[in-house]
């Protein structure tokens, strides 16, 4: 990009040096943005410099091609790299921090764009890829992002929306990360919170939570012990969030304290991201995490104890 240049006469240095501040590229993200945006309100910025809209659908840039909101860029949430297999095995953990960098930086997502996630938005395990998203942006101090509240299908049914086809071309651009690490849980960090009897919200369907079922790759059914239970499908109305007072009452009901420090996990970190969204987007609980591992990582260890959940009263 050319640098503009300016000549400097009798304004004072202070005015100069003003003026080449704004000609360097900004490095710092914007302000801190909406958790939640509505499909009334993406369309009012199509156009806008400092919006980016991330098209995240999985399975393949088909859909996005056939029609996606004007001047998106798309991502396949499955398959580009926002999720990769960890050193020991465990599936769905956060890649590293340069890996990230890279990639937003080739979606031409720098630190002052404002980035709203676009999810395929039919339930809440499709808006838990939105939330994984903007886990990952918040991980990485990226504060300029929201969620597209019930994504292209909340979009598509909004009379007027405009769509466009086809791929889109993109300038490259640079992010730079300011990571977070109290946004993330380790195991290490679970067991802390278990000892201590902290919050552990078990995100998975109250099946999986009792031990009835549960995936494959787990040494033995059930969940870890101390954990609450609060599935995932009930933070959404067919991938609409439900209001703030309603999922407070959910988390009442769950037993887990406002602004208590909070582990989410699930399986493998993906169904946990929409209820660490909830506490720390929608109800401000600063001291929610995210376990990355999840269950895909506690029980491969055999030392770490898994139980039958009990389903709360």
């Amino acid at each position: 990009m050319r640098m503009r240049t300016y000549k400097f006469f009798t304004y004072g240095w202070v005015v100069g040096l003003l003026l080449v501040c704004f000609a360097l590229p900004a490095t710092a993200t914007t302000a801190i943005a909406k958790p939640l945006v509505d499909a009334a309100w993406a369309v009012s910025r199509i156009g806008a410099e400092n919006i980016r809209f991330l098209d995240i659908r999985g399975g393949g840039a088909a859909d996005f091609e056939a029609g996606h909101i004007p001047g998106a860029v798309y991502s396949d949430y499955f398959n580009a790299g926002w999720r990769v297999t960890g050193q020991d095995g465990t599936p769905g953990m956060l890649p590293p921090v340069a890996d990230l960098e890279r990639l937003l930086g080739q979606l031409g997502i720098s630190n002052t764009k404002h980035v709203v996630i676009v999810a395929r938005g039919l339930s809440a395990v499709e808006m838990a890829s939105a939330a994984r998203v903007f886990w990952t942006f918040k991980l990485l101090g990226h504060d300029a992002v929201s969620i597209l509240d019930g994504g292209m299908t909340a979009y598509r049914a909004l009379a007027g929306a405009p769509l466009e086809g086809g791929a889109v071309n993109h300038e490259k651009a640079m992010f730079t990360a300011s990571y977070r690490p109290a946004l993330v849980a380790s195991k290490a960090d679970v067991i802390s919170a278990q000892q201590a009897g902290g919050a552990l919200l078990d995100l998975r369907p109250e099946s999986q939570f009792t031990g009835a079922r549960g995936p494959r790759f787990m040494r033995e059914k059930g969940t870890i012990a101390g954990a609450r239970n609060l599935p995932l499908t009930g933070l959404t109305n067919d991938g609409v969030f439900k209001t703030p007072a309603v999922l407070a009452e959910l988390f009442s009901e769950a037993h887990v304290t406002a602004g208590e420090p909070l582990t989410c996990f699930c399986n493998t970190g993906h169904m946990a991201a929409l209820g660490w969204f909830v506490a720390y987007a929608l109800l401000g609980n600063d001291a929610a995490r995210l376990y990355d591992g999840s269950m895909a990582e506690w029980s491969q260890d055999p030392g770490r104890e898994i139980v039958k959940g009990v389903v709360a009263d």
